[in-house]
């Protein structure tokens, strides 16, 4: 079964957007790191999505089926070969990131773990996934790294 995640306000809409959407994403930010790591406070919803046409049209598509999400993003942005961040902090406490040529979103995706925020259905990153990806990206994350074993 898997393991039940909490998130609040806004950011249920957010999860089920994107889920209904159909968009491959994985949670990567702190509330995957919570999942590995009960005692880690949950901060924020960063969501890495898959690099690929179909799903930068489906995190479009979610995200103008959600009123409160007002930043104007195009298909170009989420295929950049750059790892790149968009703040969706307006209204949700997520950011939108996207994983560059250093990563495998694929191979991740393998390795990530079945949870459930509310009743939509996500992935959660691996340890191996946060540490790549994370760490480098924002050295202030350092001390969530500190509380994954593994």
């Amino acid at each position: 079964m898997p393991t039940q995640l909490f998130t609040f306000g806004a950011n249920q809409e957010l999860f089920d957007a994107l889920s209904n959407s159909g968009a491959h994403f994985i949670v990567i930010g702190g509330l995957a790191v919570h999942y590995h790591a009960s005692e880690r406070q949950v901060d924020d919803r960063d969501l890495l999505i898959e690099p690929s046409v179909t799903t930068a049209e489906k995190v479009i598509t979610a995200f103008s089926s959600c009123p409160l999400f007002k930043h104007s993003i195009t298909v170009d942005q989420l295929l950049q070969p750059k790892r790149m961040q968009i703040p969706a902090k307006i209204y949700f406490y997520a950011d939108i990131l996207t994983p560059g040529q250093e990563l495998d979103f694929h191979e991740h995706w393998g390795q990530a773990h079945d949870a459930k925020i509310g009743n939509t259905a996500v992935k959660v990153a691996s340890i191996q996934t946060l540490k790549l990806y994370k760490k480098p990206l924002d050295p202030s994350s350092q001390p969530s790294h500190q509380t994954l074993k593994g």
